[in-house]
């Protein structure tokens, strides 16, 4: 009958704290501390079972939450052992020791002991060392625990007014009182009924340093930066040796030309130029066929036009008919048909790929060593993001593994971006900059959730800079191919010739041909030359054509010119639209002179359930 009404009142107690299975008669805890600033703890819980369970789950917190720009505080727990089966699982702040097995179920009284070694290393504070621990986790058994005893033995002797225990819920000011050996060496007290929830937790001030031996946390975060710095040196003058042996172009040498290289239209000078194909190409390339008979071009009211199939070419070659076919959807478009039509998905899945293949193998336009080069440029940035990557995450811990990651992701695109320029075009590389200095700084935001703030900054800075660097240098790795010299340079001599020759010649070569003028038009336009080109002939008679209709008719000569402007426009705003807490306490928070501490607020500790 006695025993019944004890399992009775024990149920009872259980159901009303919505508590574990089991209450813990008593908790002792014996700590062993060196001068390392590394705690010996042994252990011994014995618990009373209402009902059958396994076994416990011992929850020790190796990771506390810094505060007011102090980093995590990471603990090394090794050499752990228990009086019972035992395996052990860690996460990203607790490990978890799984006490009996699986195949038992206990009742009753049951006594579990474990041992381990929990090395705080040197804190933070430069005033004063500490010891800032908890007995008792808040929220860390959700039991009754009926009695604590602790005992924790120091290796040089302490001074008894700097002896702060506290007890009860997190925060709480608390006090219990406790003794302190004749030696001052060894600290124990005593704690009766701690309720589901509460804390015990005590913190003992010590002059500067008392723990002398104490490893300095930031030693191996001094080595990841020792060797991310290392590497980001290595891959910059990996890159810069690259380029200054397989990646830059001889002087260009070229005569001035009067006519453009045979074979070459204005969407292939947009091609060599630039690697792709611009709107301004594709302007072009309508005037091009236009002058060949192909095209007739009207403008419906100001700015807007529509273009015409007047006769479907037979002879033009692949990269030629993949741009006509792309553009003309029907025998007559406007803005809207190409948009509806798809006209710029076309372009780059069609149209560039198309130009990318014709100029390759024997017209290749960058020689094997450039692009083998770049290619080990590339490879260079790659390990950069991964390499900084792994550091970030060993520095700030596994649990900061995925925005680690996306970051440096980020930042690797974007230096894929800048090292994709072909020209030095400096909006683009102040756009990339600009990027990159914003992905940095959450880079260091990131770290500076988990380690000092000094530190964050120096990672992230060496890793952003040197990856820019290194993107910066591989955007200029493409030397060209002979062939590609030579075309070059037949380009630029004509380019040349159309932004600077005087009138007197072009009188002579409008003589020799009434066409000429058209002829050169669409270069001119794809070079940004159309309002110069058309001022040159200004007072210099040019027939008129059937094939350019502007609206409220030519005039003057400069309307040709105004199609350049007018067509980008269109272009862009018609046929490209809009591209214009459960488990134990949080610990750890710094602490100053004379301050007792609160319950809850230490170190260690972590809790405990059933299983």
């Amino acid at each position: 009958m006695k025993h019944l009404i004890l399992l009775f009142s024990i149920l009872l107690s259980l159901s009303s704290l919505n508590a574990e299975s089991f209450i813990m008669d008593r908790y002792s805890v014996s700590i062993d501390v060196d001068s390392a600033r590394s705690l010996h703890y042994s252990e011994v819980m014995d618990l009373d079972f209402a009902y059958p369970s396994h076994g416990i789950i011992r929850d020790i917190q190796y990771r506390f939450p810094g505060y007011d720009g102090y980093p995590d505080t990471v603990a090394e727990v090794s050499d752990i052992k228990a009086n019972v089966p035992l395996s052990i699982a860690r996460s990203s702040s607790f490990i978890d020791l799984r006490l009996e097995d699986a195949d038992r179920l206990l009742s009753g009284k049951q006594s579990f002991s474990i041992t381990y070694d929990f090395g705080l290393g040197k804190d933070y504070y430069d005033e004063y060392d500490e010891l800032y621990i908890n007995i008792v986790s808040a929220n860390g058994w959700n039991t009754l625990i009926r009695s604590v005893f602790f005992s924790v033995s120091l290796p040089f002797p302490v001074d008894a007014d700097r002896i702060w225990v506290t007890y009860g819920r997190y925060g709480s000011s608390s006090r219990l009182p406790v003794h302190l050996s004749e030696d001052g060496l060894t600290i124990t007290g005593e704690a009766y009924n701690l309720a589901p929830g509460e804390a015990l937790t005590l913190r003992v001030e010590m002059d500067e340093g008392y723990f002398a031996d104490a490893r300095n946390p930031y030693s191996v975060m001094y080595i990841m930066i020792a060797i991310g710095t290392a590497f980001s040196i290595l891959a910059v003058l990996l890159v810069l040796f690259l380029y200054f042996r397989h990646g830059r172009d001889e002087k260009l040498i070229y005569p001035v030309s009067f006519h453009p290289p045979v074979g070459i239209t204005p969407m292939d000078v947009s091609f060599i130029d630039s690697g792709s194909i611009d709107d301004a190409a594709v302007g072009a390339m309508l005037f091009y066929w236009a002058d060949k008979g192909y095209v007739r071009i009207d403008e419906t009211a100001r700015g807007s036009y529509t273009f015409s199939v007047v006769l479907w070419p037979q002879d033009l070659d692949k990269r030629e008919e993949a741009l006509f076919s792309s553009f003309f959807s029907s025998s007559a478009v406007d803005g809207k048909a190409l948009r509806m039509s798809g006209f710029a998905a076309k372009l780059k899945s069609i149209v560039i790929p198309e130009e990318g293949r014709y100029f390759s193998g024997e017209r290749a336009l960058f020689s094997q060593e450039s692009m083998k080069a770049k290619r080990k440029a590339d490879a260079a940035a790659v390990g950069l993001a991964i390499v900084h990557a792994v550091i970030a995450v060993l520095l700030s811990g596994s649990y900061l593994l995925m925005p680690c990651a996306v970051l440096s992701f980020m930042a690797f695109a974007a230096s894929r971006t800048l090292s994709s320029v072909k020209a030095l075009k400096a909006p683009l590389i102040a756009f990339t900059a600009f990027f990159m200095f914003f992905v940095g700084f959450g880079f260091c935001t990131v770290l500076s959730s988990a380690i000092p703030s000094a530190i964050a900054v120096a990672e992230a800075a060496v890793f952003m800079i040197s990856l820019f660097a290194v993107s910066a240098i591989t955007s200029f790795i493409s030397k060209r191919s002979k062939y590609g010299d030579d075309l070059k340079g037949k380009i630029e001599g004509f380019r040349e010739f159309i932004d600077k020759t005087e009138r007197d010649k072009i009188e002579k070569l409008s003589e020799d041909d009434p066409r000429y003028f058209y002829h050169v038009l669409s270069y001119a336009m794809v070079f940004g030359l159309a309002d110069k080109w058309c001022g040159k002939f200004r007072g210099i008679t040019v027939e008129d054509v059937s094939w350019y209709n502007p609206y409220g008719g030519v005039g003057d000569i400069m309307a040709y010119a105004y199609f350049s402007r007018a067509w980008r426009s269109m272009y862009r705003s018609s046929v490209m639209p809009g591209n214009s807490g459960g488990r134990g306490s949080g610990g750890g928070r710094p602490t100053f002179s004379g301050f007792s501490g609160r319950a809850g607020g230490g170190f260690s500790g972590g809790g405990g359930r059933s299983w």
